[in-house]
């Protein structure tokens, strides 16, 4: 991958990263203004502005890319062109490879005539020796009809078979050759014409030497062909080679940019599965039920349990379906409906999480991982996932967290001063702006978990606190100090109890 495509890949999950979590956010701050958009209900606008962002940044980074990317902006334009380009260079390289191997042909059938020639030149100096030493044999016994006519035959029988192996170009020996087994015939009878036969080897033989030198003349020109198709081999290679090495590494890089459009359209695919699964399994009565009231917002509580220390994985099963169990009566009590007849109203579905499918056994087998085996009590809480409305399945998530002791007995979780000099209207609301603003404050500063969607998320005083509180102050007629304890010992998962005490 060249340093382009990897700049392009790092950009964009960069730039999608961002994209998410700014569609998030403003899906979030849509959702929270209640924004409408047309027909469309709240959370469908904050569906539709959560995409349009991550459209437009989408958009926005692959323009910026093809802008200030000559590579990124080729691919995007110009990438057919490139294909089409590529299956034309591969052609051309089918024919250089045809060249190369037909003049190494050639050149294998010039290095073979080359060999043969120089193998002919061999045979013809042996052949010149031959004769030379049989005209000197002839000189010194020629006195001798019977021996030097079967040296004759001897020597003529030699250069017969010598001189057949020798091409065209040789032909005249052979003429000679025949010429001599003619005269081979008269020498029985003429004995003085064994000199004019010595005198015609010999001008043979200068003849042979004449035919050597000019096949010796070749060589260099034989040599000189040789290296030229030997270096016109070797550029062949190198091109081929240089433009082998280029369409593999435009191979790969169009091999590795299509397996990653491949995983990005599988990853797409799995996603779509996925949401179609999901709406199936939540069923068309879910989809008509968002005419009905709405009686969970997303992250309201429906059931919580406290499970206590070191407890096993029966225990911990036992308790999270005490809670389901809950959390479905809960749903039930408020208009929820089940997907099929027969089945639960609230509960887990199955979820994907980074590309894999997580069921609902795996899911509560996690959670009773998490809540087995702890040294501190533990408590499981079961919120609403989506928003929910009557006559539609309940999607709850779980919370677990820990549940260690914030208050103690007795302990001071807030006060305030409050002028008993005032009405009584007035007292009970400083009163109460004590209580809703600096106890639950302090309460969430401490870790409590508040029951989201409840009308006392964290436990409140008692209106008969209220009262008894306003007419204690407003007896004393001067400003005192309210103070607020915690009534026992309160762990994050219980409600708060409160009890007060005046200080003048």
């Amino acid at each position: 991958m060249n340093v382009a495509a990897i700049v392009f890949v790092v950009v964009v999950v960069l730039v999608g990263g961002v994209v998410a979590a700014l569609g998030d956010a403003i899906g979030r701050n849509l959702g929270k203004k209640r924004l409408r958009f047309g027909r469309l209900r709240p959370k469908h606008t904050a569906i539709l502005g959560t995409f349009l962002a991550g459209m437009a940044g989408t958009g926005l980074t692959v323009g910026l890319l093809a802008t200030l990317s000559e590579p990124v902006r080729a691919w995007i334009v110009e990438g057919e062109k490139i294909r089409v380009e590529l299956g034309a260079l591969k052609g051309q390289l089918g024919e250089a490879q045809a060249t190369v191997k037909t003049t190494q042909s050639q050149l294998g059938s010039v290095k073979g005539e080359l060999k043969d020639q120089t193998k002919k030149l061999e045979d013809e100096k042996t052949n010149v020796k031959n004769a030379q030493a049989e005209a000197a044999d002839f000189k010194t016994k020629a006195a001798s009809f019977k021996a030097s006519v079967d040296a004759v035959r001897k020597s003529l029988a030699g250069v017969q078979a010598n001189l057949k192996t020798t091409a065209d170009s040789l032909k005249s020996v052979r003429e000679e050759i025949a010429r001599a087994k003619v005269e081979q015939t008269r020498i029985t009878g003429e004995n003085t014409s064994i000199q004019s036969k010595n005198l015609a080897l010999t001008q043979e033989n200068t003849r042979l030497e004449g035919d050597l030198a000019k096949l010796q003349e070749q060589v260099p020109t034989l040599t000189a062909k040789v290296t030229e198709l030997e270096q016109a081999k070797a550029l062949l290679d190198k091109t081929y080679n240089a433009r082998l090495a280029q369409n593999q590494s435009d191979l790969k890089r169009v091999r590795e940019e299509y397996d990653n459009a491949a995983r990005e359209l599988k990853n797409a695919r799995e996603d779509l599965e996925s949401v179609r699964t999901q709406i199936q399994s939540l069923g068309n009565a879910q989809v008509n039920a968002r005419r009905s009231q709405l009686i969970y917002n997303s992250g309201d509580e429906l059931a919580r349990i406290v499970l206590p220390e070191r407890s096993n994985e029966a225990e911990a099963r036992a308790a999270l379906l005490a809670a389901l169990r809950a959390a479905e009566s809960d749903a039930k009590s408020k208009g929820a409906a089940p997907v099929l007849q027969g089945t639960a109203t609230a509960g887990f579905i199955e979820i994907e999480r980074s590309g894999t499918k997580i069921s609902v056994a795996d899911q509560e087998r996690q959670i009773v991982q998490q809540l087995a085996g702890r040294r501190e009590p533990m408590v499981l809480v079961l919120t609403s996932a989506l928003n929910s409305f009557q006559g539609e399945f309940v999607w709850v998530v779980p919370s677990v967290r820990p549940d260690p002791v914030v208050f103690q007995a007795n302990e001071i979780v807030a006060e305030g001063q409050v002028d008993g000099r005032q009405s009584e209207a007035e007292i009970a609301q400083q009163v109460l702006a004590i209580v809703n603003t600096k106890v639950r404050q302090v309460a969430l500063s401490k870790g409590m978990i508040p029951a989201t969607g409840r009308e006392m998320p964290l436990g409140q005083v008692t209106i008969d606190q209220i009262l008894a509180i306003v007419s204690q102050v407003r007896s004393s007629e001067k400003t005192v100090r309210v103070q607020f304890l915690a009534a026992q010992t309160t762990r994050a998962a219980e409600p708060l109890r409160l009890v007060h005490r005046l200080r003048l």
